[in-house]
């Protein structure tokens, strides 16, 4: 019996706490930048994630900025998800250049993204090392933006543009999410020395336009 009385208080002190911190935050939301989530008990602070979830990344920077751009997020007890969110320069660069080897990626991280193989986006170490320094070298060639430049005018006048007008005359349906992700992924391919014939996303339209 007492288990249930002090279980149903928990409860109305959550849902009280809920419901002002929503009408508070519905009533200030266009005035000023909403308040941190509340680090509730248990539930740490993903009831304030959910809130915004249909402006997440809006309300992210906005919880970005009013904490001078430095964050740290607690999620639910024992569930693993608390982490610290950045966004100050410093911060980055101490992360993936200072000290880099301090901060691994993981097992998870590179089964999430073992399509990529072992590019500098998975790479660890000493092997991330020799990858930045090679791309470093190349980046800072002084004809590296004059090839990427032409690289992208070249496939934008040849293929993207064609394709757009085409679609304009023709009214045909246009994919332009996956189109501009393949015309992004072939200019990447071009810049590192491989040449891609993608079909585009639109009918009519074979890879004999790229």
């Amino acid at each position: 019996m007492y288990t249930s009385i002090i279980l149903l208080v928990i409860f109305i002190y959550l849902t009280y706490h809920f419901y002002r911190n929503y009408f508070h935050a519905r009533k200030d939301r266009k005035s000023s930048a909403p308040p941190p989530p509340t680090d509730w008990p248990i539930f740490g602070m993903l009831p304030g994630l959910l809130l915004n979830c249909g402006r997440i990344h809006k309300f992210m920077t906005e919880l970005l900025e009013s904490s001078g751009g430095t964050f740290y997020l607690k999620g639910p007890w024992f569930a693993n998800m608390s982490m610290l969110i950045t966004s100050d320069p410093a911060n980055v660069h101490y992360i993936l250049a200072k000290n880099f080897s301090n901060f691994e990626k993981g097992p998870q991280f590179k089964k999430i993204f073992e399509g990529l193989g072992d590019g500098i986006f998975n790479a660890e170490s000493e092997s991330w090392k020799n990858q930045r320094r090679t791309i470093k070298s190349m980046i800072h060639n002084t004809s590296f933006p004059d090839f990427i430049a032409r690289t992208s005018w070249s496939k934008m006048e040849n293929a993207l543009i064609p394709i757009l007008e085409l679609a304009s005359e023709t009214g045909i349906e246009v994919d332009l999410q996956e189109l501009f992700q393949r015309f992004a992924f072939d200019c990447s391919c071009i810049t590192h020395g491989f040449r891609t014939r993608p079909r585009f996303p639109v009918q009519g339209v074979t890879s004999s336009s790229t």
